[in-house]
């Protein structure tokens, strides 16, 4: 238990202590989630930090099929919502999000071996979803 807590940022600490227990047991925080919250952890001004970001989000995305179809069909419907509720289970926290524009672009027509790749800029923050075959 101990461990699991050190590994949490605080934004994620506050929010598993304000779910409920039935919220808290349906989102486990993955490994995966983890090293996506460390390493976006200041997104509006650190350049390197959103290097990092980026490569953990796109790894975390690739390992994760479910993410991969969740974002081509936020894109085919045009919903940033849905893109957000997926960057949210990857680890980011809502005050990441909170400013963020989201841009998708999907060119993979809906196939099953897409790739995903993601930008994130500054000022305003835009987060830009790319999925190609």
């Amino acid at each position: 238990m101990n461990i699991w807590i050190r590994s949490l940022t605080t934004s994620m600490l506050i929010a598993a202590l304000v779910t409920s227990p039935v919220q808290a047991a349906a989102t486990k925080v993955t490994p995966a989630m983890a090293a996506v919250a460390a390493a976006c952890t200041d997104l509006t001004t650190n350049t390197a930090g959103r290097r990092g970001c980026v490569a953990e989000l796109q790894k975390s995305i690739a390992a994760d099929p479910a993410s991969v179809k969740a974002l081509q069909e936020a894109a085919a419907s045009g919903k940033a919502a849905a893109a957000k509720d997926v960057l949210l289970k990857m680890g980011l926290s809502e005050t990441d999000l909170a400013d963020a524009k989201i841009v998708i672009n999907d060119q993979s027509k809906a196939a099953a071996r897409a790739k995903v790749t993601i930008e994130v800029s500054c000022c305003p923050l835009t987060i830009t979803i790319t999925i190609r075959l």
